[in-house]
Formats: structure tokens, C-alpha cells, sequence
């Protein structure tokens, strides 16, 4: 349900958005990782919400943070030990929705 608010609040902030759910949708790996990997090659900054710990949002962010990425990581219920490699690798990490969407907006428009 996150992805929707999501997506629709970045767009009404002004941005381009590339969502591997809505954009790819669901397949088999050869249908949606090379998309979805492409999507974030040519992302300026990646929101990624981290409740849930889903293992393709994880590795986007370590892709995007390899790529030099700027990464705000949005997660309300996961702990400090969960979140401790977006801490380590730069992401900028907030439990605050509202404050993720203006932290993304930012780093797209720094670029």
C-alpha cells in the first residue's frame, strides 16, 4: 500500500517516477531485474522503504548506494540493527514519511 501513497505524493512534489512495482510489475527474474536495475541506473535519487525488509529493496539500495546514489531510507518498525548497513553506506534514514518525501525531493533537485 506504500507504494501507491508513495508514488503519488512524489509526483505531486514534481518528480519523474520510476516504481519497479508499477513500472515492471511482477514476474520471473528474467522479466524484471534488468528493468528494474535500469530504472535505478538512471535514477538522480532512490526512496526505498525499508519496512518489511524485502530482499529486492535491499538490493536496490546497495546497488544504488555502488552506483553513488543518494538514498533516503524510510523504515518506522525496523530496528538499528536492521538498518545498519543504510546507516553505514550514506542513506539518509528517517521514520518520518512526510520528512522522506521532502528529503527525496531534495536530493533529486540537488543533482
Amino acid at each position: 500500500m506504500h507504494l501507491v501513497i508513495e508514488t503519488a505524493d512524489l509526483l505531486a512534489m514534481g518528480l519523474d517516477v520510476f516504481s519497479p512495482y508499477h513500472d515492471v510489475g511482477i514476474g520471473s527474474a528474467e522479466d524484471v531485474v534488468e528493468k528494474d536495475l535500469e530504472g535505478v541506473r538512471d535514477c538522480d535519487a532512490l526512496f526505498a522503504i525499508g519496512d518489511g525488509l524485502d530482499s529486492g529493496t535491499i538490493y536496490e539500495i546497495g546497488y544504488a548506494r555502488a552506483l553513488n546514489k543518494p538514498v533516503v531510507y524510510y523504515a518506522e518498525n525496523e530496528s538499528d540493527q536492521d538498518n545498519k548497513m543504510m546507516e553505514g553506506s550514506g542513506c539518509r534514514i528517517t521514520d518520518d514519511y512526510v520528512s522522506a518525501i521532502y528529503q527525496t525531493v531534495w536530493e533529486a533537485m540537488v543533482l
